[in-house]
């Protein structure tokens, strides 16, 4: 396809209306405003499409990008530098990929207590409410952290080798779930 005709087809299509785009200083403010309902839809068909394991891994990715962005991230620690960091729950064995969260910078959603790692585990958490799942993920600080809020689900600590693991089982009530 010529690179004229392929920019024509870009313009064309848009996955959002432009005109009831939020304003930044609302509260509806989304940096994903534009892509939202494809991201939306492509988590929606990862869990319809998917045969849940019992042993799902949480890990951040990078996505390469140079251009410019207000949600690229710098991370000079990693194999990419630049891009677009995302929030995957992944199958353990596999790799199959269940469910993404772009990273956008901060947000003041009232979960101070958590932190971002807590945040993120417990967002990502939220579809297996009604299954027992064994979730993976590295930091210790966000273990601790999750395990005492016990207001979205039960969830219970295991430290294995050096990435830990929380059994969650939902629904459970608050008292039971207590240690």
């Amino acid at each position: 396809m010529p690179i004229k005709r392929f920019k024509k087809i870009r313009e064309a299509i848009h996955a959002n209306d432009n005109s009831k785009a939020p304003k930044h200083g609302d509260v509806n403010f989304d940096k994903l405003y534009k892509v939202r309902p494809v991201v939306d839809k492509l988590n929606k068909e990862f869990m319809c499409q998917s045969i849940c394991s019992s042993s799902q891994s949480i890990d951040e990715a990078m996505i390469l990008f140079k251009g410019r962005s207000s949600i690229k991230q710098y991370m000079p620690l990693k194999p990419m530098k630049r891009g677009y960091k995302v929030w995957m729950r992944a199958d353990s064995c596999t790799g199959y990929a269940y469910q993404f969260s772009i990273y956008t910078g901060k947000s003041d959603d009232g979960q101070t207590s958590v932190g971002l790692g807590g945040k993120v585990v417990l967002s990502l958490c939220e579809a297996l409410r009604q299954s027992t799942t064994a979730i993976m993920f590295e930091e210790r600080r966000i273990q601790v952290q999750v395990s005492r809020s016990h207001h979205v689900c039960a969830v219970d600590g295991y430290e294995t080798c050096a990435r830990h693991l929380i059994q969650v089982m939902c629904p459970v009530s608050r008292e039971s779930s207590r240690m």
